[in-house]
């Protein structure tokens, strides 16, 4: 297995019919449970859904930050206006993004992450807050997660000869 972290930029990631549930961290239920929720709630209604799990996240507020982070699931086909906490987003695109795929064990994830920030870094990109994270594929030992985060800028980065 190769331990190279794909990195590319501009990617765009779109979905379509996508069901959204908004992830708070103030109460009992963990994330898994809350996925498990939203996986049975589409069960209920009757409808389908394709493609992998995606997790937005985000840092808000500056003073006292605080993780924000919702869970999209594609649906197969549209629905109507869904019941609280759910949302329904008929097209969502997002890009051009920084993305990188990882391949491993999912503990281990964050460091793409990590060298998304450092090929920003080294490339004078500025990264938004937001990132957007494909799971793939998820097993005990083996997880492939694509990583998307929107690019809002370029730098100069010229240096004179200090």
């Amino acid at each position: 297995m190769s331990r190279e972290i794909l990195i590319e930029e501009n990617k765009v990631l779109k979905l379509k019919n996508v069901l959204v549930r908004p992830i708070t961290f103030d109460d009992e239920e963990g994330l898994d449970k809350k996925i498990y929720m939203m996986e049975n709630y589409i069960k209920t209604k009757g409808l389908e859904n394709v493609g992998p799990l995606i997790l937005y996240t985000t840092v808000v507020g500056t003073e006292n930050p605080k993780l924000f982070m919702k869970a999209m699931m594609q649906l197969k086909s549209k629905h109507e206006i869904p019941m609280p906490p759910y949302e329904y987003v008929e097209e969502f695109k997002v890009g051009p993004c920084l993305f990188a795929r990882f391949k491993g064990k999912e503990e281990s994830s964050s460091i793409a992450q990590n060298k998304l920030q450092v090929y920003a870094y080294e490339n004078g990109l500025i990264l938004d807050s937001k990132s957007y994270n494909v799971f793939k594929e998820k097993n005990e030992n083996y997880t492939v997660i694509d990583t998307f985060i929107p690019i809002i800028g370029k730098e100069d980065i010229e240096f004179e000869n200090i």
